[in-house]
């Protein structure tokens, strides 16, 4: 090697030789670039939020639903997709990932809506509403708002009062028959009163004449408020009941019979597939027949003594109406469930002259509430 004559060559002589010596004890497959790599413990360090870091995880990485309530969004999807086959709104979104936007109800902070940024496969674009129960989010959708304008629809959604949350992306599997939890003491109560609930209105004869009929009750999770009830004979019907608590559980609403259409034929049959109880029964039978219920009394009687007179009453109207004896008369009233509305006048009975003993006085009014009389079975 030639010899060195100068400072300035010493020292780019050792400047090379460091190189050198590095470039050899390198280890073979490394790379340099693994000083780099992007791990969680990289980003937590730099103090990054979630929407930071979800900026710069790769695009093709699945997203991470760490929130409980998109959780309780997906459930509520795969159960619409179960039940309803190729007519869900959400057929488009089957095993896809779909962007979605949150709102928030901004009035009482409970209800929310989902917006999917994606239009569906009828090219309307679609907002899902969930609502708060004691149990958290409910698996039910209890609002659906479409329009082919989403521009317009997320107007409507404002002016609701609903404010933007978050935005989202959603892992939309294959739809699955739904999973619900084991029996406990608290669910057969319920679902006994739904039985005793559907005995009840399947003696109203005029909806329900004389024949077989047989009964499923959809099964429901925890923290939902409804489920659905069937009830098969010569028609069908299918009936909304409550079971979000045992004291409260039984049927609701209209008893509708369900028309004929594919699309509500196959609901029906996937909910038949769900039940958590059936049976089969006479409605000419009272709800004797059960043999989980025994035999019990299919009315109750009110006597009054003054007066002298009495009024059988329905096992229907037990714990729903009130009595209020005055010297006029007696007043009967009607007892919302929900405790927030004033108690309505079912039935009065007015009397004139003296009080009855025996024969004398008499009735010279009655008014009626034919709307309650008629919904409570009299």
């Amino acid at each position: 090697m030639k010899t060195l004559n100068n400072s300035f060559d010493q020292f780019i002589f050792i400047i090379i030789m460091a190189t050198m010596f590095a470039a050899c004890n390198k280890s073979p497959g490394s790379n340099s670039s693994s000083i780099t790599q992007n791990d969680d413990s990289h980003f937590v360090s730099q103090g990054q939020n979630n929407e930071q870091r979800n900026s710069e995880v790769q695009v093709n990485q699945e997203p991470q639903e760490n929130d409980p309530f998109l959780e309780n969004v997906r459930t509520a999807i795969n159960d619409h997709l179960w039940y309803n086959g190729v007519y869900s709104h959400f057929r488009a979104f089957e095993n896809q990932l779909a962007d979605v936007s949150v709102y928030q109800d901004a009035a009482d902070s409970k209800n929310k809506i989902v917006l999917f940024e994606q239009p569906t496969a009828d090219k309307n674009f679609l907002a899902m509403e969930l609502s708060l129960t004691k149990k958290g989010y409910s698996n039910e959708i209890v609002n659906f708002k479409l329009d082919f304008d989403k521009e317009k629809l997320k107007s409507l959604i404002e002016k609701q009062q609903y404010q933007f949350s978050k935005s989202a992306q959603l892992k939309i599997d294959k739809a699955s028959q739904p999973l619900f939890p084991a029996m406990n003491s608290e669910r057969k109560m319920v679902v006994e009163k739904i039985e005793k609930s559907i005995m009840d209105e399947l003696q109203d004869s005029s909806i329900f004449p004389n024949g077989t009929y047989r009964y499923y009750i959809r099964n429901y999770r925890d923290n939902e408020i409804g489920t659905k009830v069937i009830i098969e004979g010569d028609r069908t019907w299918i009936i909304n009941a409550n079971v979000e608590d045992h004291l409260q559980a039984g049927l609701k609403g209209k008893i509708v019979e369900t028309d004929r259409s594919e699309a509500t034929l196959f609901q029906v049959s996937q909910y038949k597939k769900a039940a958590v109880a059936t049976n089969e029964v006479r409605n000419s039978e009272k709800s004797s027949q059960n043999p989980k219920h025994g035999r019990e009394k299919d009315h109750e009687t009110y006597t009054n003594k003054p007066f002298n007179f009495s009024l059988t009453i329905p096992a229907s109207w037990k714990g729903k109406y009130e009595v209020v004896e005055k010297e006029n008369g007696v007043f009967f009233y009607f007892l919302p469930e929900n405790k927030a509305l004033e108690k309505a006048e079912l039935l009065t009975f007015r009397f004139g002259g003296q009080k009855l003993s025996g024969m004398n006085g008499g009735i010279v009014a009655v008014k009626t509430s034919a709307c309650h009389l008629k919904k409570w079975g009299f």
